[in-house]
């Protein structure tokens, strides 16, 4: 009996990264009330550009927001991609980092369906401590997608604006244009007050007299303890005294 021999091809096909199409997550970010977030989803997006900023690369943002001592901001940020991606992750940037004290992000929020997490909120929250007092510090958020098989980073060549992940001028990539706010820490703000004479006043006194004056000073930022002291040489005049500071009543 003749023999019969089968042969079973195998045609793979392979998907090249020319033939794929990358598309580009975009980022926004809002704070206050701007938007409202309720039971994870998105009602309405606010058009107020003073509450809602979103990232491309021909009008770069950089937000500032000028943050007294111990008090709080919070940044909502939000971002999504073309429905293929199955999940977006919104992150700062390493360079320049955040502040290594104060800051808190929170867990992803995802506004989807199907396993997928495309359309996601994070939360930042900063509170300025007094290490940070007079000094600007920058924060770059970005979001990055799952296309493996896409670069990286391309800059855009054109505006992207919020929710257009693919076009003219978009180039596709994996990871977003950035959004950076500079964070303006507030110091202290000191002032004399009361009956504390100005830098103009002549004072007259006689030999063997005393002389007492009430000087006080405030911070107006209400922050920072005010220390009152002499400068250098004052201390040098005979018989002068700086008695014990006492806190006035706010």
């Amino acid at each position: 009996m003749a023999s019969k021999a089968v042969i079973h091809f195998c045609i793979i096909t392979l998907l090249s990264h020319a033939d794929s199409k990358c598309t580009k997550p975009t980022i926004a970010l809002f704070w206050a009330s701007a938007q409202e977030w309720i039971n994870g989803s998105i009602l309405s997006v606010p058009v107020n550009t003073s509450q809602f900023v979103y990232a491309d690369n021909l009008n770069e943002k950089v937000l500032d927001f000028i943050i007294p001592v111990a008090s709080t901001l919070t940044l909502y940020v939000m971002a999504s991609d073309d429905p293929q991606s199955r999940r977006v992750n919104i992150s700062h940037k390493g360079e320049p980092g955040i502040p290594a004290l104060g800051c808190v992000w929170s867990e992803h929020l995802c506004n989807s369906s199907n396993f997928a997490c495309n359309r996601v909120l994070r939360n930042f929250t900063f509170v300025a401590p007094a290490k940070y007092a007079r000094k600007n510090i920058t924060v770059c958020f970005e979001a990055s997608n799952d296309q493996a098989l896409c670069p990286l980073y391309e800059r855009n060549s054109g505006i992207q604006p919020y929710g257009f992940h693919f076009g003219p001028g978009i180039n596709g990539s994996r990871t977003s244009e950035s959004l950076c706010v500079l964070l303006r820490i507030s110091g202290p703000s000191i002032k004399w007050v009361g009956t504390t004479p100005n830098d103009s006043s002549r004072l007259t006194t006689y030999v063997g007299c005393s002389l007492s004056l009430d000087i006080a000073a405030e911070d107006e930022s209400n922050s920072f303890d005010v220390v009152i002291q002499m400068v250098a040489g004052a201390s040098a005049l005979g018989g002068a005294v700086l008695e014990p500071a006492r806190c006035r009543a706010a």
